[in-house]
């Protein structure tokens, strides 16, 4: 929708539909023609590029306005979801499957002998349902010499142009020589793919994923490296933000009791945030009372020269450990039962007196509304 064309259409270009498996240099989507086919379709014409560039009836698309921008080169590289789980789990290491088995894959993978910094795959591959980017790139690291015997030299040959590809494209820093290791690497894979349409594994290339490599050069030069870790720039990654899904995701629903589960998870995240919050401002108060300057012989009214002698350079001062129950004996009392029960009639006007002397910055005031937990002891 963002694009304004159908989802069997690449964002980025004017490729057919049918010719996303070619290796094929087509123009750029250009906004300005873009937003002028579809005034003119709004108007009831029906101009050819209509549907040559399969574009869908969305009149009044939000980058129409927006100065020096293009919404179609925003169309960044994905290295999780096209490449590690995309073209890599849910195809090669699939088309993999169809050549060697499960049993004889999985076979392979047992064999691995261990080495520092290689997973071992103990229980094979075939029984795992749900994989991580880095169990995908974990997979990576061994696949290539897992395949060695099992399959034809040119499917090899295909697997390696596909894990070549994968490591270039994950490169911090490019070069000219990295860049065309890229396109290499996306050159070999197409020159050798159609041994899989020999071998009865795939009818055709046209693979939306597989199209969206073409751009990576491209992407690449605009806006720098897909993986990078700077302090101005995260690159294009993923996997940082997928983090989120635990955090917004799983944890809200494990705290659920799994039925009508969506507004649970709703009410429980936004606690989590009440938190979040009260805790920075307590945090916040602490760092203004430590940064707050305390004048100890004015507030303790010691004369500094009647003390002089019983302070030295050899003075240590002594950490005082409080122990403090868990719960509270007598919790939420009110002043007024402080002061009935225990005689504490000062206790207000003291803790106003120790807030302002140890944190002046505080805008907290107790007063007699308020309600304090009462120990035994300390």
């Amino acid at each position: 929708i963002v694009a304004c064309c159908k989802e069997n259409r690449c964002p980025k270009c004017v490729v057919t539909a049918d010719e996303r498996g070619n290796p094929l240099e087509s123009p750029m989507r250009d906004p300005a023609v873009i937003k002028g086919i579809l005034e003119k379709r709004k108007t009831g014409h029906h101009p050819a590029e209509f549907e040559e560039f399969g574009l869908r009836t969305v009149y009044a698309p939000f980058w129409a306005n927006l100065p020096h921008s293009n919404i179609f080169l925003a169309f960044t590289p994905d290295l999780l979801h096209q490449l590690h789980k995309g073209i890599f789990k849910d195809h090669l290491v699939k088309w993999c499957l169809d050549i060697v088995g499960e049993e004889e894959m999985d076979a392979r993978f047992k064999a691995m002998p261990d080495y520092p910094g290689l997973r071992h795959f103990k229980k094979g591959i075939s029984m795992v349902k749900q994989w991580t980017g880095t169990e995908h790139k974990e997979m990576q690291r061994v696949f290539v010499g897992l395949l060695a015997g099992a399959v034809p030299s040119q499917v090899l040959v295909v697997a390696r142009a596909i894990l070549d590809f994968s490591y270039y494209a994950q490169l911090r820093v490019h070069s000219t020589e990295s860049l065309n290791g890229l396109e290499s690497a996306l050159a070999i894979f197409h020159a050798n793919k159609d041994v899989l349409q020999q071998l009865d594994i795939r009818e055709h290339f046209n693979i939306p994923k597989l199209h969206q490599l073409s751009h990576y050069v491209q992407s690449i030069l605009l806006f720098g490296a897909t993986d990078a870790k700077f302090v101005h720039h995260n690159g294009f990654n993923s996997e940082l933000p997928e983090q989120l899904h635990i955090d917004f995701a799983k944890e809200a629903y494990r705290a659920s009791n799994k039925r009508d589960y969506e507004e649970q998870m709703a009410l429980w995240l936004q606690r989590q945030e009440a938190v979040f919050l009260r805790g920075s401002y307590l945090n916040w108060l602490l760092e203004q009372s430590q940064l707050a300057p305390t004048n100890f012989t004015r507030d303790r009214g010691y004369d500094s020269d009647s003390d002089s002698e019983m302070e030295g350079p050899d003075t240590v001062p002594v950490n005082t450990v409080h122990f403090l129950a868990k719960t509270p004996a007598y919790p939420q009392r009110s002043v007024q039962h402080l002061v009935t029960a225990h005689g504490a009639s000062m206790f207000l006007p003291a803790l106003k007196l120790f807030l302002h002397n140890h944190m002046p910055h505080a805008i907290i005031t107790p007063g007699l509304q308020d309600r304090f937990d009462v120990f035994r002891q300390v």
